[in-house]
């Protein structure tokens, strides 16, 4: 994660998009199948201020309930380390990385607050048995360079000796493309060799047991952008030092070796971007379709052909289904199928058959439950696909969307919560059916539990409704993170608004001079001289003669007549907001 900022970090929720938002930590957990965030710390920004430990501490609490460990990191003083583990030290997930350059100080400086956690000592490459720190709870961090660590010797002699002893961390383990300098000067300048060579570091440590983080969470890193969040590729190649418009990163070989799936092969995801399949549930195939054409299903009854291309399922037991197809592109793509309600949970495989004979297969998991949310943006994040039960005028209710979208983009649309009743709110997605009529499902908005209504089919085929009832305490909320869970497995973060719907804006009253404040003695007085004849040359006209209120405060004519008879030139001014104006033509 980039620098934690708490001058622009919010407390709770966050927006909906950015690094330390629940948008991006659900990512993390589900679409990359990570359990850590590395979060680093600067002592400025907590000199004398506990408000900053306790924006850090929302942020926290948001990434402990997506299922993500916390990791502080730092290179400061044992006087910034007592404090942040004095505030931390009752919390259980998270971890200490002191990377300084006097490790025994700094450990000693946590321990003494009474904290027990984790403590990651970094600064030091190589290291022998005589130095290691007698304390318990330590883990030892280096920082290999691509440029030093091409084979498994390499990597044997930089950290390698290290793991067989103690814990070991591989951190900061990114290309740097965007520097001239080491390490990227010194990549083989085949994208092919790169993605090699970051592979093969990946696949040594988990033959040894060894934890790492990947690389930055930020744009030109892993992902494209916090937005979309799609994993950066290499496979375009790059220009040290000169980011492309796409940027180029490792993202794609980290990806998909998390989950192991395999690079430029076919890979299933469901709706939420996890690679667990919810059995009669949509799901989506990454990779070569190849399709005659782009082809979209029409029809109740998904066909099982679509483009002359069609999708079976193996399941656990060895039994193959065919696939109702949603979608199926041309070329390299996608496919939108419905994983088989019959289809066994555990270790399955899904296979692309085309008309020509070839086929393409990827090895999945299929679940009874694998709870997603639809949204507005078609990606599984932003505004959530809902439809809330709202009475008009007259009584009658009718459903209104929870969402917009215009040229100007999707957006949220405010759902009028009732001030003497809660609100019911359906919710489309994917993967609730077969949770069982027992299960645990819950929905929390802006982390207060909502009371869950209804579950189960909705009517197009593979797609699931959640019906909540929000309560009229939180009818001024506005817009904030809403996320469900079934027997304990999260959906996507959705982004939903509860207030009133937007007004227009209101024009400010007249100014009032300090020396002559208004009154209602005032207002009397001014009304009655507006409607008084008395008041023109002749007696034969008032104001409101020209400016009359049922005409907004005009004579509905293109030329007004004056008092004495005589035509002017123009049209009676409409009167708005005119108090102590002191220029009326």
């Amino acid at each position: 994660m980039p620098a934690f900022d708490p001058q622009a970090a919010p407390a709770d929720a966050g927006p909906s998009f950015g690094p330390y938002s629940a948008t991006t930590f659900s990512t993390i957990r589900q679409r990359w199948n990570m359990n850590a965030v590395r979060i680093p710390l600067s002592a400025a920004s907590f000199l004398g201020d506990d408000a900053a430990f306790h924006k850090l501490g929302g942020i926290m609490r948001n990434a402990n309930r997506l299922e993500l460990l916390v990791i502080l990191a730092a290179r400061e003083p044992p006087e910034f380390w007592a404090r942040c583990a004095a505030y931390f030290k009752t919390w259980p997930n998270v971890m200490f990385d002191v990377s300084g350059e006097q490790p025994r100080e700094l450990v000693k400086a946590i321990r003494d607050t009474g904290a027990n956690q984790p403590i990651l000592v970094g600064g030091i490459d190589r290291l022998t048995a005589d130095s290691l720190l007698d304390a318990p709870n330590i883990i030892y961090e280096v920082n290999p360079k691509y440029s030093t660590t091409r084979t498994d010797r390499d990597r044997y002699e930089h950290f390698g000796f290290l793991a067989s002893q103690v814990p070991v961390l591989v951190n900061e383990g990114d290309l740097h493309l965007d520097q001239k300098a080491e390490p990227c000067a010194s990549l083989p300048s085949d994208p092919s060799e790169v993605e090699r060579l970051v592979k093969a570091n990946l696949l040594y440590f988990d033959a040894l047991g060894i934890s790492w983080t990947a690389s930055v969470f930020e744009p030109g890193e892993l992902i494209t952008d916090y937005r979309k969040q799609d994993a950066t590729s290499l496979e375009n190649g790059w220009t040290c030092g000169t980011p492309a418009a796409l940027r180029p990163g490792l993202g794609t070989v980290v990806q998909l070796h998390l989950w192991g799936a395999e690079f430029r092969g076919l890979y299933a995801v469901n709706g939420a971007g996890g690679f667990r399949l919810p059995r009669g549930g949509v799901a989506i195939l990454y990779g070569p379709i190849f399709a005659d054409r782009d082809r979209q299903a029409s029809g109740k009854r998904p066909p099982e052909a679509l483009g002359k291309v069609s999708v079976e399922v193996t399941d656990a037991l060895g039994v193959s289904r065919p696939a109702g197809l949603l979608y199926a592109s041309a070329g390299w793509g996608q496919a939108n199928f419905i994983v088989p309600d019959g289809s066994a949970p555990g270790p399955a495989r899904v296979t692309v058959v085309r008309a020509d004979g070839s086929s393409t297969a990827a090895n999945t998991t299929i679940v009874d439950a694998a709870p997603s949310l639809w949204t507005a943006l078609r990606n599984g994040r932003g505004p959530v696909i809902g439809f809330a039960v709202q009475h008009g005028a007259d009584g009658k209710p009718s459903e209104v969307p929870t969402f917009r979208c215009d040229e100007a983009g999707c957006r949220t649309m405010p759902v009028v919560i009732a001030s003497d009743r809660p609100t019911s709110v359906r919710l489309m997605g994917t993967g609730f059916r077969n949770a069982g009529s027992g299960a645990d499902v819950r929905v929390e908005l802006a982390g207060i539990p909502i009371p869950v209504t209804g579950l189960g089919p909705a009517p197009d085929p593979g797609v699931d409704q959640v019906t909540i009832q929000i309560p009229s305490s939180l009818r001024s909320l506005g817009e904030a993170d809403l996320l469900c869970s079934v027997g304990g497995r999260l959906s996507n973060v959705v982004r939903i608004s509860v207030g009133s719907p937007p007004r227009p804006p209101v024009r400010p009253g007249p100014p009032v001079p300090p020396d002559n404040p208004m009154s209602e003695a005032k207002v009397l007085l001014g009304r009655y001289l507006f409607y008084d004849q008395r008041m023109s040359v002749n007696g034969a006209a008032s104001c409101a003669t020209c400016h009359r209120q049922e005409l907004a405060f005009t004579d509905g004519r293109a030329a007004a007549g004056g008092a004495t008879g005589e035509r002017h030139p123009r049209s009676a001014m409409s009167l708005v907001n005119d108090a102590y104006r002191s220029v009326l033509t």
